[in-house]
């Protein structure tokens, strides 16, 4: 009996044993993981930061010229739009862009409007490029802020390339009366056809709101009021996006009819105007 007591008395010390010195051990343990996961925490990725390129605040009281070209002419886009772009509707007063559609007879068209780019004046590969913006809202209006790639070829059959080739990139758009603000990409498969993506998000129409794609030789991300929504993957040309490593030019316009609001205008709208208080474009800081 007495090895059976002995031996007993062991099993009851060392279990008393192990009980004292477990929670010293896990509580050691504890600390050593929590210091070894400080060690190999993956530091934070460093902020990018934007210095200003380039910007027109659109102060003065004409439009200036050494950054814009107004277009002239009837559906220009070329989505069955109905207006006449008119150099008579684009101003520059009290501190804004000011794109004015009217219900106006010029031609075959009833409505006048107004459309700039930058094309061979501001043309930009990369970067932040955001516009502050109020829209107009009414059936059968249009408002746009996009870019397209610099080497399109124009409607008189200069050199260049076709549309979709040489890619857009559609930083807002919005039709009609709808409370959202639209995002979308445009390019060429390999074969020539068309290919897109693009998000909406719902805004608070009337009022002034920021605009803006963030553009790498990554990605292009979309944004409203820096509230991010759309991204597209562009490393490498991947999906055939070559295009978007290449120069484009901006453009703003207002449309009245086409092919997404409808050919159903509500004259009662107009004359409607799209407000720009400013456009900049940032450059990447390595």
């Amino acid at each position: 009996m007495t090895p059976y007591i002995l031996k007993k008395g062991m099993i009851q010390f060392v279990i008393v044993l192990v009980v004292t010195v477990l929670p010293v051990f896990m509580a050691c343990k504890k600390n050593t993981i929590t210091t070894a996961e400080e060690v190999v925490v993956t530091p934070p990725v460093p902020e990018v930061k934007y210095v200003l390129d380039w910007a027109d605040e659109f102060e003065g009281t004409t439009l200036n010229a050494a950054n814009w070209t107004p277009e002239i002419g009837y559906n220009i886009g070329g989505n069955a739009e109905q207006e006449n772009y008119q150099a008579a509707n684009i101003a520059v007063a009290d501190g804004h862009l000011q794109i004015t559609a009217k219900k106006q007879q010029i031609g075959v068209s009833g409505y006048t409007s107004g459309r700039i780019n930058s094309l061979n004046k501001k043309d930009f590969t990369y970067g932040k490029i955001e516009a502050r913006m109020k829209l107009p809202r009414g059936q059968g209006l249009w408002p746009a802020f996009w870019m397209l790639g610099s080497n399109m070829r124009a409607r008189g059959g200069e050199p260049g390339v076709g549309w979709p080739a040489c890619g857009e990139i559609d930083i807002l758009e919005a039709i009609n009366t709808e409370i959202w603000a639209s995002a979308a990409a445009h390019w060429a498969k390999p074969d020539g056809t068309h290919i897109s993506s693009g998000n909406k998000i719902n805004t608070t129409p009337g009022e002034y709101h920021v605009y803006s794609v963030i553009w790498t030789k990554e990605t292009i991300k979309w944004y409203i009021d820096d509230k991010f929504y759309n991204g597209l993957w562009i490393k490498d040309g991947k999906g055939s996006t070559s295009e978007f490593h290449l120069p484009f030019n901006i453009i703003f316009n207002l449309a009245v009819g086409g092919t997404w609001p409808g050919q159903v205008i509500d004259d009662t709208k107009l004359p409607a105007v799209m407000l720009v208080d400013y456009v900049r474009v940032y450059k990447e800081v390595k």
